[in-house]
């Protein structure tokens, strides 16, 4: 029975906001930061942290959260999102983070560690502690803009990652350890200390999810529920799923936010429809969900049907679209794919450390396809390298054909662009894409054509 390390974080702190050439109305004041880390380069190798940071972004979309969602993140990836998402919070703001992966504690720190964390010699805390994410450090960049709530779960397997590759002088023997919160911050644990959190039951449980993670998700979602009630209801879900085989397994929390803080208004909760109950008992209530919750995780099969190959003269371009942020664009995508609309057409626009633009095919940029604009459909995950989104007029509900592939990260279009997928394979081809000059706002002479593109589960 494999035992894991993890950290889930979740953390009520922030908004983003940003913009580009058309305006927008007030982004809405919950968003959150997912990082799911399986593929470490040199520690044991886990199986459910991006499952997990699938799931919990999800669960946070059917409930109004933007989602900000990166997967097997190294270093500079996780220092950069980490530095973008705390610069774009102000005073007042909520955000949530969610980071799944190993974690270690090393002299009373909890330290997150990115997929590239490289091996230390044996009693070399100080470089684990440089190449981690320290989360007291992070808490208090989060804690510094002022938000209104804080909320982080941490779920660390306790079980010491280093150990596996026997530094066992490396952090203590499981996870990470208790510490206290600041005020105006709730935070969980997955397991009391000395206790190991399961990944799994045992060899033949094949849920997808953690342990933790498959009692967390429903209570995520569940109406008028409050956070301690949360974290009670969490205890108790994890120590009895755990007790059937055997394994003692409680969560463990610290309550230092005052009053009572509700995710998901209505229902039969324990507090009234309410984002917190500050202390003189006045409520301030969160906005209601603004999607369904989405589909469960895809088979294999259903990946291929949001799989895209994208062929041009130097190879080809894999595409994973994302119909859990996008479905109506996706689906336009497959749609247009699937007629051959996109074959032969021109990356008409491609501005250097910026993006490669197609999809029309009048190849100037004012043409589309036959059938009707799309209402937009903005989402909170970032525009980095390899991101598509999809092209519009200032119209916000304009976007109809064509499409863009970043190459650069571009967070001035968070938000204002539909973000619908992103090059899992072959971003060495979109660099070699012909581009025009920033000066001539991209317009290619020569430019490269979609040689053929389809859906991979049309591919015989």
């Amino acid at each position: 029975m494999a035992r894991r390390a993890w950290v889930l974080w979740m953390a009520i702190v922030g908004a983003l906001s940003l913009g580009l050439a058309a305006p927008l109305a007030a982004a809405p004041d919950r968003y959150a930061l997912v990082i799911g880390n399986d593929r470490y380069e040199s520690l044991p190798v886990l199986q459910k942290a991006v499952n997990d940071a699938r799931a919990v972004s999800q669960a946070l979309q059917s409930i109004g959260f933007r989602v900000v969602q990166a997967e097997n993140a190294d270093r500079r990836t996780t220092n950069r999102l980490v530095s973008n998402f705390v610069t774009m919070l102000k005073p007042g703001d909520q955000a949530l983070v969610f980071y799944a992966g190993h974690g270690v504690t090393i002299r009373g720190e909890n330290i997150l560690l990115p997929v590239d964390m490289p091996k230390p010699a044996s009693g070399d805390g100080g470089l684990v502690r440089d190449e981690g994410i320290v989360t007291d450090e992070l808490l208090k960049k989060i804690l510094d803009r002022g938000p209104s709530l804080t909320m982080m779960i941490v779920d660390a397997c306790r079980d010491n990652p280093f150990e596996a590759t026997g530094l066992r002088s490396i952090g203590g023997t499981r996870g990470l350890g208790r510490v206290d919160a600041p005020e105006g911050v709730l935070l969980i644990h997955s397991a009391s200390p000395g206790q190991a959190a399961l990944d799994r039951l045992s060899d033949r449980d094949s849920n997808p999810n953690s342990v933790f993670t498959r009692e967390l998700i429903p209570l995520l979602k569940q109406p008028g529920l409050d956070h301690v009630s949360l974290a009670k209801r969490l205890q108790s879900g994890v120590y009895k799923l755990a007790g059937t085989v055997g394994h003692r397994q409680m969560p463990d929390y610290v309550d230092r936010v005052l009053g009572e803080i509700v995710l998901v208004p209505g229902g039969e909760g324990n507090a009234p429809a309410a984002a917190s109950r500050p202390a003189g008992g006045q409520v301030a209530a969160l906005p209601p969900p603004d999607k369904p919750a989405p589909a469960s995780a895809p088979s294999a099969s259903g990946e291929l049907q949001n799989t895209v190959y994208l062929d041009t003269r130097n190879g080809r371009i894999t595409i994973r679209l994302r119909p859990d942020l996008a479905p109506n664009h996706v689906d336009r995508i497959k749609t247009l794919t699937r007629q051959g609309f996109y074959n032969g057409l021109k990356f008409h626009r491609v501005i250097p450390d910026f993006m490669a633009q197609t999809g029309d095919p009048r190849g100037n940029g004012t043409g589309g396809s036959p059938l009707p604009n799309l209402p937009a459909e903005f989402n909170g995950t970032y525009f980095l390298r390899g991101t598509l989104g999809m092209a519009r007029s200032s119209d916000p509900n304009s976007a109809n054909s064509q499409f863009f592939i970043c190459l650069a990260d571009s967070p001035w279009l968070n938000g204002k662009y539909t973000v619908f997928g992103e090059v899992i394979d072959g971003m060495a081809v979109v660099d070699q894409i012909r581009k025009g000059t920033k000066e001539n706002n991209g317009a290619v002479a020569d430019p490269d054509i979609i040689v053929k593109m389809q859906v991979a589960a049309d591919v015989k």
